[in-house]
């Protein structure tokens, strides 16, 4: 599973990044960081990544890039939901990825990424706005979580031919031959769930406990096609989207007695809902969600610790944690620099790793002929490209049931004393054996 997770590491940018790390995390430890930055052409930053070594460390001494920026639109409902506040880091993290390319890695062969942040509002008439936007401004690609954007966004940037890398928020995107997410998100997460359970936790039953929505319907339709296929009995709890108290649904849930229980839940919602598995006498052991939960302020920080200690989730990038991790290194130490912040989220590394995916494809198609024809070119034909801090980029290990699903790869993280600890290194749940 090693050489899975690491994928195929591409030399163009992996160089520059070693030596960038430790430049960093250097200056990181000796000053409180540059939060006013702002992302694009107006970034200080290094040139084409000449570096030296002085002493026992290195350094990054190159010229700011100044060509033509290389647009990003980061389409995300930043207001509109409970949930924005966390969403909010889809924009603060693609921000620090373009500052840290510019100024660590000079750039796109000289061109430097100038992130557009679009607040989509949750609402169709302000996600078309945004999509609308974009292509406007000659975008090479867009970004972010937007929950209406299967149906208001991804229709106007396909005409324009501007690969969407947006995180998937319905089944559409993971069929359109323009949608391109780095994660597989739910076509991915649940098959993975459902297979490490059955297949190496021994589980026989399992439940599956949202709110009734279409796409949590359409989820759980895909959880339980693959717990067929693994012997594995599911059955489903749905709760009116309109009654906040999770208890009723919990209660029913544990009622079944099942040996695990799926929970699609995030952020302040998952602070309340474990709080009622809590209060039912379920071990928090027995629950994984996906990992979109993975978020130290937005969840971990806010729940009762004994409520989520040993809790699982399935994640399709490294654990933020795992600062041996060069790539989880250098982010982290670019959030710190360029956001004030702590990266400690799976939204986050999501969205920091789609700028870095611009970078490393721009790299190898070369930055003069860098846009949104290139990219979606390079995207649609790629094979094997590793995704910064995640899996592998694959045409060919996209399921047949979802074409654009290109990294199904996914690993399974537990909550354990405040960190998040990897249990199964990254695996493919359409291939899989256990």
């Amino acid at each position: 599973m090693t050489d899975r997770r690491r994928g195929v590491v591409r030399a163009a940018w992996c160089a520059a990044l070693c030596v960038a790390v430790a430049a960093l995390l250097a200056a990181c430890g000796s000053s409180s960081g540059d939060s006013g930055s702002t992302s694009g052409a107006g970034a200080s930053g290094a040139g084409t990544s000449d570096t030296t070594a002085s002493g026992g460390g290195a350094s990054t001494t190159a010229a700011k890039p100044t060509g033509k920026p290389i647009v990003v639109y980061s389409v995300t409902d930043a207001s509109g939901i409970p949930f924005s506040p966390a969403l909010q880091q889809f924009h603060v993290a693609a921000k620090a990825a373009a500052d840290y390319v510019n100024e660590q890695l000079g750039g796109v062969d000289g061109r430097p990424i100038k992130v557009v942040t679009c607040d989509s509002k949750a609402d169709p008439a302000a996600t078309a706005a945004c999509a609308s936007q974009a292509v406007q401004d000659d975008a090479v690609a867009t970004t972010g979580l937007a929950n209406l954007w299967p149906d208001n966004g991804l229709q106007i940037v396909a005409k324009a031919g501007i690969p969407s890398m947006n995180t998937a928020a319905g089944p559409q995107q993971f069929i359109s031959k323009d949608s391109f997410p780095i994660s597989g998100g739910s076509g991915s997460e649940y098959p993975a769930q459902v297979e490490y359970w059955a297949t190496r936790m021994g589980a026989k039953s399992a439940v599956w406990l949202s709110v009734d929505a279409p796409s949590l319907r359409a989820s759980y339709l895909t959880a339980k096609k693959t717990a067929d296929s693994v012997g594995m009995k599911m059955s489903a709890v749905f709760t009116p989207a309109t009654q906040p108290d999770p208890t009723s649904g919990v209660a029913k849930a544990v009622s079944l007695k099942p040996d695990v229980i799926l929970s699609p839940t995030a952020g302040p919602a998952a602070v309340i809902q474990y709080r009622a598995f809590q209060q039912q006498g379920w071990p928090p052991t027995k629950l994984v969600a996906t990992g979109g939960a993975v978020d130290n302020d937005a969840f971990f920080d806010k729940a009762d610790q004994a409520s989520i200690e040993g809790s699982y989730y399935s994640d399709a990038f490294v654990s933020y944690d795992d600062l041996s991790d060069k790539e989880v290194a250098a982010y982290r130490g670019a959030m710190k620099k360029h956001a004030n912040a702590a990266g400690r989220s799976s939204f986050a590394q999501e969205s920091f790793a789609d700028v870095m995916t611009i970078y490393g494809a721009g790299k190898q198609i070369g930055g003069d002929k860098l846009d949104a024809a290139s990219l979606h070119a390079f995207l649609t034909n790629v094979e094997g490209f590793h995704v910064f801090m995640g899996g592998t980029l694959s045409r060919s290990s996209a399921p047949k049931q979802y074409p654009a699903l290109f990294n199904p790869f996914v690993g399974i993280v537990q909550y354990k004393g405040g960190k998040v600890v990897t249990v199964a290194p990254f695996f493919d749940p359409f291939t899989s054996n256990g």
